[in-house]
Order: structure tokens, then sequence, then C-alpha cells
């Protein structure tokens, strides 16, 4: 990351950079949820060297999911796609639901940041 952002500010470009973390499919599975904590760790640590802002899409899918009757789960919460290959479970990838939350979040960040 640290790489990448260098090599965008060396381009002379002053303005927002917004990095996007990643969220866990699933909030109920701590070990898939600690891995993709220490991930978006990794993504976050060079972004204010740079001048980056982070929108945090971890929490904001974390939140949405964080009532009793979702008990973590993003897939019930409607934010990750269903499985074409079987209706009851959800892919990673998110939903419209999903999309609208990080296009959310990701406005968020720069707004804060400008």
């Amino acid at each position: 990351m640290a790489r990448i952002l260098a090599e965008l500010r060396s381009t002379g470009f002053g303005g927002t950079i917004v990095i996007v973390n990643y969220y866990s499919p699933d909030y109920s599975d701590p070990n898939q949820t600690a891995i993709t904590a220490l991930t978006n760790q990794a993504i976050a640590a060079p972004a204010s060297a740079y001048g980056a802002v982070v929108a945090d899409v971890f929490d904001a899918f974390r939140g949405a999911v964080s009532t009793p009757t979702l008990a973590g789960k993003t897939c019930n919460a409607g934010l990750l796609n269903v499985d074409p290959q079987n209706q009851a479970l959800c892919d990673v990838h998110p939903s419209q639901s999903g999309q609208r939350l990080i296009a959310r979040t990701v406005l968020s960040a720069y707004e804060r940041a400008r």
C-alpha cells in the first residue's frame, strides 16, 4: 500500500486519496473477522504518511449487522450477493445494498478529509 500511495503522490497529485478497506463476510466468525482486521491494519498503516484517508467499510458493515437479529451475519442483512449455486447462501461480493453502504462510507470519508 505504501508503494501504491508513494507512486500516486510522485505524479504530483495532491488531492484526496481514499483507501477502502475490507468488510468481513461474517462478523460472527472470529477467525475470518480477525484475518480481515489484520489485512485492514496493513492497508491503513501507511495512509496518513501519504495524506490518504481510509473509508472504514469494516466498521460500517459491522455496525449494519450488530443487531441481535442479524448476529453479525452480513448475508442475513442483505449486504452480500446470493450464491447462484445455493440460494440459501451468499458469496463474498456486496449486493446493491452492500454497494450503497460502501459508497456512503467512501463519500463520508472523502467529505471529512476535505
